[in-house]
């Protein structure tokens, strides 16, 4: 009995050093990338922009052709009697070492949010980069939510205009995309695409909106899918891709069908435009 006693504290102890063990080589095992000095590949925060008095929120991120990092985020302010959030957009031309404030957006008011927000640069050259912001005012009074789609220019950050304003919905998820990658053969200087979900009656419909002439004009409508009475959509997704079988490319959407009654019987599904 003694022995046995003793054996299993030999093991227990054994176990311990090698716990001790596993613990000093954490992150080899921990799921995080690392670089060829074997340092986290993300282990030094590059602060975008710290607000001292706010609680900064969500976040959206793309590049453009020539390499310049958009970002954006909402931050409510603490005690603020002006509006229920901001919205602020930062610019970075140095590969996202430094960034500045391009321009802030506020709600129309305190019971206001951004319930969702992406945004999306446009063009092939100085001349004609705008940067796209496609967002969804939510009134958490009426529960309600207006789509709204702005452009920018992409290098001073002023409003040109609304290039989409849909006030008649209430709306539930935005995204936009553009072909600045892989510019289809026929935009010109580049395509741009909105996909949005939307409750109207007693349906939800899956809208579509896109671009041929660098988000200048809206030149394509189409209603993707309509759902029955017992299902809503909620989550978009959109991108934009193309092959050398399909060199004029196409644009891609995938999106959330969840059932009202069966919490239990939600589905993906995905459409491709032509």
């Amino acid at each position: 009995m003694k022995i046995r006693f003793t054996l299993i504290l030999l093991a227990l102890f054994q176990i311990s050093l090698n716990h001790v063990c596993a613990q000093s080589l954490q992150n080899e095992n921990s799921g995080l990338p690392l670089n060829p000095n074997r340092s986290i590949l993300f282990g030094k925060d590059i602060v975008i922009n710290d607000t001292a008095m706010g609680d900064q929120r969500n976040v959206a991120i793309c590049s453009a052709f020539n390499g310049w990092l958009y970002a954006a985020y909402w931050v409510k302010e603490v005690g603020s009697n002006v509006a229920s959030m901001q919205l602020t957009i930062m610019k970075s031309e140095d590969s996202g070492m430094n960034w500045d404030v391009l321009r802030t957006i506020l709600t129309g008011g305190p019971r206001e949010i951004f319930s969702s927000f992406k945004i999306a640069v446009c063009g092939n050259d100085l001349t004609n980069l705008k940067l796209f912001l496609g967002l969804i005012y939510y009134d958490t009074l009426y529960h309600s939510g207006t789509v709204v789609v702005p452009r920018f220019n992409g290098i001073t950050g002023e409003t040109e205009t609304d290039i989409l304003n849909d006030q008649s919905v209430d709306a539930h998820d935005i995204d936009i995309a553009t072909d600045y990658n892989y510019p289809a053969s026929n935009s010109d200087p580049g395509s741009f695409a909105i996909l949005y979900s939307k409750h109207q009656g007693s349906t939800d419909s899956l809208i579509f909106y896109s671009s041929s002439n660098g988000g200048m004009t809206l030149n394509n409508h189409r209603v993707v899918s309509k759902s029955s009475d017992q299902f809503q959509f909620r989550k978009v997704a959109l991108n934009y891709g193309r092959s050398s079988s399909y060199i004029d490319g196409q644009y891609f959407a995938a999106w959330e069908l969840i059932s009202i009654n069966n919490s239990d019987f939600d589905h993906i599904y995905t459409a491709h435009s032509e």
